[in-house]
């Protein structure tokens, strides 16, 4: 099969335009295994995922184990509790005025992103990302991204680790003002931690209100930026820099589902 080598051209914050090759996408998504047991990344408690097959009186069986034809799985699971996207439907009242994922455009589902590694901080219960953590990198950056994704701790992790009750890192809500108000704006935001905001916040959530531009109190707003959060990324061993991320959740009228993410690590080609 033929190669195809993709490439970027990109404008710098200082005007010059640079060349990047685009490398092999890397699924950051985590993984939802069933078989010989379910395992599968889980916080607050939630119900975990859970797959059985479609059957119909006695006539069919989704389960060629069992005799039937095929396989054909029905999955019971929460969009939160697995690797997920969600819009500012999460916190306001459901109604077709919401912002869900059918209302996100995918030209808002890829892009320029940086990658931030936060490793080094602790993860002890109540430690909060502040912007003081983050604010050195976002100053340093070149590159005008659209898509900013912070990785902890949390990847060190295994991938079907359960945040219940671990009291984990989150992002204080003073970060996420001041990521929602970085020029030029943020389209998404990708967290590998199981919130944006603390286990138990009283049900507050700041952090999310502050990110998607909405107001600390209230359930009736009109969301006329439609970003995108999403939560329990897996970074693994990927490195702190700049990629080219896709991400591909299905257009459902919903506050949040589960997706694939992509990231392509870019390799800037020096012109002769």
């Amino acid at each position: 099969m033929e190669t195809i080598d993709m490439q970027l051209r990109i404008r710098d914050v200082g005007g010059k335009t640079k060349t990047f090759r685009v490398g092999k996408p890397r699924n950051v998504s985590r993984e939802v295994l069933f078989y010989p047991e379910t395992k599968s990344v889980n916080g607050f408690d939630l119900p975990r995922i859970e797959s059985q097959p479609f059957r119909y009186k006695e006539q069919f069986i989704g389960d060629v184990n069992k005799g039937g034809s095929c396989n054909v799985d029905i999955l019971h699971y929460v969009p939160h509790g697995i690797t997920h996207i969600e819009t500012s439907a999460h916190i306001l009242t459901r109604d077709k005025r919401a912002v869900t994922l059918k209302d996100i455009s995918p030209e808002n589902l890829c892009g320029l992103i940086y990658l931030a590694d936060l490793t080094h901080l602790d993860s002890k219960p109540g430690q909060a990302i502040t912007w003081q953590h983050l604010e050195p990198k976002i100053d340093n950056l070149t590159l005008p991204i659209s898509m900013l994704a912070l990785k902890t701790r949390a990847s060190l992790l295994p991938q079907d680790f359960d945040f219940s009750g671990e009291d984990f890192l989150f992002l204080h809500p003073e970060t996420a003002r001041a990521i929602h108000d970085l020029a030029p704006r943020l389209n998404c935001l990708i967290l590998d931690l199981p919130s944006i905001d603390r286990e138990k916040d009283g049900g507050r959530l700041l952090a999310h209100r502050h990110f998607f531009g909405l107001p600390e109190t209230g359930h009736q707003w009109m969301d006329g930026e439609k970003r995108t959060l999403v939560e329990l990324a897996w970074f693994s061993n990927l490195r702190e820099g700049y990629y080219y991320a896709v991400i591909t959740p299905p257009s459902f009228q919903a506050n949040a589902v589960s997706t694939g993410i992509f990231f392509h690590p870019l390799h800037e080609s020096v012109e002769s």
